[in-house]
Order: structure tokens, then C-alpha cells, then sequence
């Protein structure tokens, strides 16, 4: 199972998916994720659990959360 993080880029408004293996993030955190050219915080809006066959995406194609801000 993996645990998905939506996330809210405050810039543009829009809402992606990551994967996170901190047990200790939640909804409204601001965290840490590789953005388009730069490491950028964005806050956590949503957390689901999925298993890999429940992804929109391979596994891999998703990014991580680094870590929290």
C-alpha cells in the first residue's frame, strides 16, 4: 500500500499527488517536494492509502515528499 499525499501548490493553485513515507505528516502541513526547478513547500490538502493497483499512475511516475517544512 502507498501512502498518497495531495498537495496544493500556492502559486498556481493546482493539486498533485505524492507519494509520502512520513508517518508523522498531516492535512494543513506544509512539506517539501521537488517542484518544477527547485525544491518548493506546498501544503498537504488531502492523505488516502492505495494499493498499486488502485493508482492512477505506475508507482514509480509519482513523486515524494522530502520532508517537511
Amino acid at each position: 500500500e502507498y501512502r498518497i499525499v495531495s498537495v496544493k501548490f500556492e502559486a498556481s493553485g493546482r493539486t498533485y499527488d505524492y507519494i509520502c513515507e512520513l508517518a508523522d505528516v498531516q492535512p494543513g502541513d506544509v512539506v517539501i517536494v521537488n517542484g518544477y526547478n527547485e525544491e518548493t513547500e506546498v501544503t498537504v490538502t488531502k492523505i488516502v492509502t492505495r494499493r498499486e493497483s488502485e493508482l492512477g499512475l505506475p508507482a514509480d511516475r509519482y513523486k515524494k515528499i522530502l520532508r517537511k517544512a
